[in-house]
Order: C-alpha cells, then structure tokens, then sequence
C-alpha cells in the first residue's frame, strides 16, 4: 500500500478507506472479493 491508501495486488486497486466500509457493509473484503475474477469454476467459466 502507498502513502494515500491504495493497494495494489496483481490486476486490482482499491482504496484501503473504501475496503473497510465495504467490510462493514456488506462483510467481506476487496482482498476475499477478487478472488470470484479468477475462480476457474464461476458462471463464466462453464
């Protein structure tokens, strides 16, 4: 992460602020979130 609070991993970028409001809100995290982008098993990857 920088010093303005964006992480960066691999393809994605979020901003560390908006990460934990979603964390609050709806339970889970930009980091557990992109792991559906790349999972071989999803709706697209049939």
């Amino acid at each position: 992460m920088n010093p303005d609070g964006v992480i960066y991993r691999g393809k994605y970028i979020w901003h560390r602020l908006k990460n934990e409001r979603n964390k609050q809100r709806h339970g889970i995290s930009f980091e557990e979130a992109v792991g559906v982008f790349d999972d071989p098993v999803s709706i697209n990857g049939l």
